[in-house]
């Protein structure tokens, strides 16, 4: 049988309603360091954020279109 819980002040506390008996023997496993876990999730999401290039990208299908008929028109030979 697997309980969940958290450490609180150092002491582990499962989840609300879970009970062992007295003097049970149990194996901890931590599943998420919390201070890795949060400080690492704050640094990826510090990148989070809006782009202005102030023209559109990869958006332009005329545009687009005309790039490749160009490259499939082109037969290299120059170099």
């Amino acid at each position: 049988m697997t309980y969940e819980g958290k450490v609180q002040n150092g002491v582990v506390v499962l989840a609300e309603g879970v009970r062992l008996p007295e003097g049970c023997s149990v194996q901890i496993v931590p599943i998420s360091p919390v201070g890795d876990a949060q400080a690492l999730s704050q640094r990826f999401e510090s990148h989070f954020g809006a782009v202005d290039l102030a023209h559109p990208v990869c958006a332009d299908n005329a545009s687009i279109d005309a790039d490749l008929a160009r490259a499939y028109a082109d037969d290299h030979k120059d170099g």
